[in-house]
């Protein structure tokens, strides 16, 4: 079968490269990056005589010696002449390399919200079993420090008789006697 390569202003657009460029020159089934990321595999369904394959893949798009990575959502589908015998196929692109970086995104921030809904969790439990303030503060402490990065936590105590805010540094609290506690 003879690979004719064609395309249109997106397709120049999506590869960067013009379509005259590909002429002659471009056979998609001896191309290395078709068969990496399994491109290739999904030509080879349709040229097998599957009526349609849909799949997405990673491609490196360079451009003015900058590479990209692009995900496309790609449909193949074969072209048959008279006989119903395989001629040709076509394969239509959609970038959806936004679409993967927005759930890669979301399911980031899943994540992490539900880590802190645990450690709320965890400190609220702790609320309910001891009326001791250091090991309150040492569970907020815990907890905290597994959803920040940040090695330093405070934490503000309204003092009602002075109608005053403190900051302190929850490690210094552990450490003093500041608390009221022995």
């Amino acid at each position: 079968m003879d690979i004719l390569v064609d395309g249109n202003r997106a397709s120049e657009e999506l590869w960067k490269t013009p379509v005259i460029h590909l002429l002659g020159q471009y056979n998609i089934l001896e191309d290395e990056l078709v068969k990496e990321n399994g491109t290739y595999d999904h030509i080879q369904k349709v040229l097998n005589g599957e009526t349609i394959d849909t799949f997405e893949a990673s491609y490196m798009i360079k451009q003015n010696g900058i590479e990209e990575e692009r995900w496309l959502r790609s449909l193949i589908y074969p072209i048959n002449d008279f006989m119903g015998g395989l001629k040709n196929f076509v394969i239509i692109h959609e970038d959806i390399t936004e679409l993967k970086m927005y759930k890669e995104n979301m399911e980031h921030l899943v994540f992490s919200r539900t880590a802190a809904l645990e450690a709320l969790a965890d400190i609220g439990k702790s609320l309910l079993s001891t009326q001791s303030l250091k090991d309150i503060f040492a569970v907020i402490a815990n907890q905290t420090g597994r959803l920040m990065n940040d090695e330093k936590l405070f934490i503000a105590l309204y003092d009602e008789e002075k109608d005053e805010i403190d900051l302190f540094l929850i490690e210094d609290l552990l450490r003093s006697n500041h608390l009221g506690e022995p």
